[in-house]
């Protein structure tokens, strides 16, 4: 490996801790963050789908959901069907996301600041 390849690996790995630990204290876990961020870019999706983006199992975003709704961020709507249900963020939880994006966006600001 040249020293490039091995800058940019360290960089890199640099970076993705910066952006997981960006974002505000609540919600705290990164699927929490990675979740209303998610649904502020693409809303009124199924718990299935935003399951699936996130690569959780059908019993774990069930329990980020819980969380999310009980949260105050997200409300559970009727699906197209009578087992389905879509995710809204409430204003809250849009609130939130920009918190999150814009955290993210200064964490990248100043990792990239120095180049």
């Amino acid at each position: 490996m040249s020293r490039l390849e091995n800058l940019l690996g360290a960089f890199a790995l640099a970076l993705t801790d910066r952006l997981l630990g960006a974002g505000p204290a609540a919600p705290g876990s990164v699927s929490e963050r990675a979740a209303l961020v998610t649904l502020h870019a693409h809303a009124d999706r199924p718990v299935s789908w935003l399951g699936s983006v996130l690569g959780l199992t059908s019993s774990g975003v069930t329990r980020l959901v819980d969380r999310l709704v009980a949260g105050g961020w997200v409300a559970r709507t009727p699906g197209s069907d009578a087992r389905s249900r879509q995710l809204t963020l409430n204003a809250a939880g849009r609130d939130q996301a920009r918190a999150v994006l814009r955290a993210r966006a200064e964490a990248m600001a100043g990792a990239v600041r120095g180049l």
